[in-house]
């Protein structure tokens, strides 16, 4: 269900919003959370075959077995890595490509924490996991509709200045 708002957004970031090669990476940021479960499921499917029961321990109790739980940041960490690497070019120019970065980054952690502290943790915690990919979604339709909108608007401006100089 928390995934729901973020897959809107980010369809529309890419459909809206495609021309420009940082929307495309926000658009892409944004939808990260939903390209990552097919991942993950297969990497706990994987381990479900291979090792039942110690896959139904890490569920009940996290402590002991601390790297199935690092294993679902895997998904997350890939997936960054290439987008990373598809979108270089806009990380050397333009600086807010690193802003949206840091908030998968910190996206990213939480939910680590959030696993790790799984068991006898608030509920606090799981609300705020829930709400972290809708508000980064969120702030990312923000970021891109008001940016393009100042576009338009100082090409706007352009060219009625280009036309009030021919007219002179």
């Amino acid at each position: 269900m928390s995934e729901v708002l973020p897959s809107i957004i980010g369809t529309i970031i890419l459909r809206k919003f495609w021309e420009d090669e940082l929307n495309r990476l926000t658009g892409f940021f944004t939808l990260k959370p939903i390209l990552a479960y097919p991942i993950w499921f297969v990497i706990f499917a994987v381990f479900l075959l291979t090792k039942p029961d110690s896959l139904m321990s890490t569920i009940t109790y996290v402590g002991e077995n601390l790297p199935i739980v690092l294993l679902a940041i895997i998904p997350g960490v890939l997936l960054t890595i290439i987008i990373v690497v598809v979108f270089q070019r806009v990380f050397k120019s333009n600086k807010f490509a690193w802003l949206f970065l840091l908030g998968d980054v910190i996206r990213r952690g939480y939910t680590l924490y959030w696993s790790i502290k799984l068991s006898g943790s608030s509920q606090i915690y799981y609300f705020i996991g829930f709400l972290l990919p809708s508000i980064y979604a969120a702030v990312a339709l923000f970021f891109v509709y008001y940016r393009h909108k100042f576009r338009l608007s100082s090409e706007t401006y352009l060219v009625a200045q280009e036309a009030s100089n021919s007219v002179q």
